[in-house]
């Protein structure tokens, strides 16, 4: 069952059975309805033996890093925060890698507050504090994020105080697919490998964002997006547009200036944020940002618009020159190039089952 050789550790999970041969996910979980579909994975939601409610992850092996897999995921079952979703269980099969994670159920981040009647700075600087203590937990176990990003950030449950949670890490392959700019830091994007401190610099982009409603290094006048890939934020200088930023605290910006620096060894480290005033809470101001919401709201279509425009051109990436060429003489039809999806059964209260 175990292709990759995985060490996968004591199982924590709701279905900690021992690893071995003959385990499979059918034999503990019935998959219920779809959850979201990427370029790597496709995400269902699951029941542990009919009662317990999970998320599962299922990621193509063609497209993972065998690496990091092999290096990071073991450990990664066993952390533990409460701003950490976590990872409950792990199947591998010859094709596929299967995670059973925390089901959260709360929308993401940015989609929550541009919903919101009332947001302030302290709002934005909560939020910054829990993606903080995620970060720190990951870095002090020697892990890196490298993928963070608003589509990471997700609330736990509906309910008004409850906590932010960040997404497990990537174990994709990362130049199967665009590069995620401005949140890819300078470092990475010139191919000199990414580490916690690049974690800090894509938190540095997401505080900027959850102050203004848009992202840093876009156009002149501070209202437009860098939406092409190959956009480096190496060759914008950091500003603070006027009106957006006219009435953000002194504090904020100086967290995001420090964050947001072009050479890694001097940006601060998980630790050294958490002591930041702005993030402590001493100095967040008070008053509702209308003008900020208002902007999350556009930075949301066009963010939800540019993830599906995004996820199309990297399945096309993964079809083979062969496959692409069958198409072009009308050989192939596009249904043919994607494997099906597996079928979903219908999940009916607690009566157990299998797929």
């Amino acid at each position: 069952m175990v292709e990759l050789g995985l060490p996968l550790g004591k199982p924590t999970g709701p279905g900690a059975a021992s690893p071995g041969t003959g385990r499979h996910l059918h034999d503990s979980y019935i998959l219920g309805e779809l959850l979201g579909r990427g370029a790597t994975s496709t995400v269902y939601k699951c029941l542990f033996k009919g009662k317990k409610e999970c998320a599962c992850k299922i990621l193509r092996k063609s497209v993972l890093d065998r690496r990091r897999v092999e290096n990071e995921l073991p450990d990664l079952r066993e952390l533990r925060h409460p701003n950490l979703v976590e990872i409950r269980d792990v199947f591998d099969t010859p094709d596929e890698l299967t995670l059973v994670l925390e089901l959260v159920a709360g929308g993401e981040l940015l989609e929550r507050i541009a919903e919101r009647g009332f947001y302030s700075e302290q709002t934005a600087a909560r939020a910054v504090r829990q993606i903080l203590g995620a970060l720190q937990c990951l870095h002090s176990r020697g892990h890196a994020h490298r993928a963070l990003r608003p589509e990471k950030l997700v609330f736990a449950s509906e309910a008004e105080e409850s906590a932010i949670k960040l997404l497990p890490v990537g174990l994709g392959v990362s130049h199967l697919l665009p590069t995620a700019a401005p949140y890819c830091a300078p470092e990475a994007s010139k191919g000199q490998g990414a580490g916690p401190a690049s974690d800090m610099w894509s938190l540095g982009v997401v505080a900027y964002i959850l102050l203004c409603g848009f992202e840093p290094f876009a156009a002149e006048n501070g209202s437009g997006s860098a939406d092409s890939p190959g956009d480096s934020p190496t060759h914008h200088a950091l500003h603070f547009p006027g009106p957006w930023w006219d009435e953000v605290s002194d504090s904020a910006k100086d967290l995001v200036t420090q964050l947001l620096r072009t050479d890694p060894s001097v940006r601060p480290t998980a630790d050294e944020a958490l002591q930041h005033p702005w993030v402590r809470g001493d100095t967040p101001r008070t008053h509702h940002m209308d003008a900020t919401v208002r902007s999350l709201r556009e930075f949301n279509a066009r963010r939800k618009f540019r993830a599906a425009t995004q996820a199309v051109v990297a399945t096309q990436r993964l079809v083979s020159p062969e496959k692409r060429m069958s198409r072009v003489l009308g050989q192939v039809s596009p249904q043919e190039e994607t494997p099906p999806a597996p079928a979903v059964p219908h999940v009916q209260g607690d009566r157990p089952g299998r797929c």
